[in-house]
């Protein structure tokens, strides 16, 4: 019998799911478990917060940290990037009927869809946990953004987004706690998270570039993410597929798997249409987009 807990909620009733590596930095081992209470999965061991930025996120191949574009994989995500910030900021505007356009991102990385909220009028702010991207943020973007959420003075936020960020952060229920005291009334939280039940994690398995390990703590679906908004005082709004994360995920799981430029591209390419095809009837994405609102004012 194992003396792991659940670093979410507590419980010690958790079982192995998987095996899985670094394969992005380090080639380090770990195991992904799941919980049976709160239903997350999680990563194992957990790294401490000053260990996981030094040793885990140190790489100029780190692109949401850096604006470095060297090879064709960086230029296509930096052309998608663009792609995905227009459809962010439709999403915005249909989300925020408040008459006050104020965000927080958090995990806002160099800037680039705070900088696009910005150009559209909104009062924007941004925490940015990285030094080096928050140098990058304020070279290019010309954004002064927060290492913490506790360094935030503001609140009322009409909107406050995670694009990929949450599955990042250690204190999870804490976290959402913090943001939902930072919410206006009746205020969104737009939250994008891999997905494991997808087409393409299921295919990939260890393999899937979804669990980044140690980088993603934390690991839902579709399930798992609304049980725990909905225990901490959030209402399901809607939910949203993302089309190019397929691609972009099996891409790298091909990677990987097998390291082979040409096959990497054609089987990823593959895997990800097939991915989205299945989602159209099973709703499982390979990422998933919810909108949240805050109850109970």
């Amino acid at each position: 019998m194992n003396n792991i807990i659940c670093p979410n909620c507590g419980s010690a009733d958790v079982s192995e799911r998987l095996s899985t590596s670094d394969y992005f930095i380090t080639k380090d081992l770990f195991t992904i478990y799941e919980c049976t209470n709160c239903k997350v999965l999680f990563t194992y061991p957990f790294p401490q917060p000053d260990m996981l930025y030094l040793k885990y996120y140190k790489s100029e191949n780190y692109l949401s940290h850096n604006k470095k574009a060297s090879d064709l994989f960086s230029a296509a995500y930096r052309i998608v990037q663009k792609i995905n910030i227009r459809k962010k900021l439709r999403l915005l505007e249909n989300v925020n009927q408040s008459g006050e356009k104020k965000i927080l991102e958090i995990g806002t990385g160099t800037g680039d869809f705070l900088a696009a909220c910005q150009n559209q009028e909104w009062k924007c702010f941004g925490v940015e946990p990285s030094e080096q991207a928050r140098q990058v943020a304020k070279q290019f973007n010309d954004l002064d953004l927060y290492a913490s959420i506790d360094e935030i003075g503001e609140k009322d936020f009409s909107v406050i987004t995670l694009w990929h960020v949450l599955e990042h952060i250690p204190d999870l229920s804490e976290t959402i706690l913090k943001l939902k005291g930072l919410l206006s009334n009746n205020g969104h939280l737009i939250i994008a998270v891999p997905n494991h039940n997808s087409f393409d994690a299921k295919h990939y398995k260890q393999f899937w570039a979804g669990y980044d390990v140690p980088r993603h703590l934390y690991h839902f679906n579709r399930k798992s993410l609304q049980s725990i908004m909905e225990s901490k005082g959030f209402k399901l709004m809607k939910t949203k597929p993302t089309v190019f994360d397929s691609f972009y995920v099996s891409l790298l799981s091909e990677k990987y798997k097998r390291n082979n430029f040409i096959i990497n591209y054609l089987y990823g390419f593959m895997i990800g249409i097939a991915s989205n095809i299945a989602s159209v009837f099973t709703k499982e994405s390979s990422s998933i987009i919810f909108i949240f609102q805050k109850r109970g004012g």
